[in-house]
């Protein structure tokens, strides 16, 4: 069907209608993908970890919570990532047979499997953060330090209110 005042096709009206998304909102997911697709480039990915086998992004921040909790339960591991542990096990093995991080037995219960980041890791983890911060301040280096700051400070604040938000609001308006 046509309406003929506008000559547009009239849509069901049975059909479920959402409110417009807010205009911030799309701004903020359009500057974010932008960001995440240019990071996960694998010529950046190349160039922040300097060699021809570098870190994905999952593995980045999974070697990075092992290295700030020590050693820690594959549960544990799964329950941080919200996946289950069959993914979990995965990305482990992919990390252990690397070098970059090790299985052990608990020693108060040896039914648990403890994983921990190796010295190895800790190092790829370290060559890949000091490289990306080199990068990204030759690219913001333009701005004046007030400018950086204030984004540092709204990155923080963003990320920590992502972290306190968790999934449970997730695909809620």
């Amino acid at each position: 069907m046509i309406d003929r005042t506008n000559m547009s096709p009239v849509r069901n009206t049975m059909a479920v209608s959402f409110p417009a998304p807010p205009r911030d909102g799309i701004s903020i997911h359009q500057s974010l993908a932008g960001a995440v697709r240019w990071w996960t480039r694998p010529d950046v990915r190349v160039a922040i970890a300097g060699q021809s086998s570098p870190l994905s992004a999952t593995e980045t921040w999974l070697l990075d919570y092992l290295v700030r909790n020590s050693a820690v339960r594959m549960s544990d591991v799964a329950s941080f990532q919200n996946v289950d542990r069959s993914t979990v096990t995965a990305q482990i093995s992919r990390l252990e047979e690397r070098g970059l991080v090790e299985r052990h037995h608990d020693t108060v219960d040896r039914r648990a499997v403890l994983v921990s980041a190796t010295e190895a890791g800790e190092q790829a983890l370290e060559v890949q953060a000091s490289t990306a911060a080199r990068l990204y301040h030759r690219i913001l280096e333009a701005w004046p330090a007030a400018d950086r700051e204030h984004l540092v400070m709204l990155l923080e604040r963003f990320v920590g209110d992502l972290d306190a938000v968790g999934s449970t609001t997730v695909g809620r308006s």
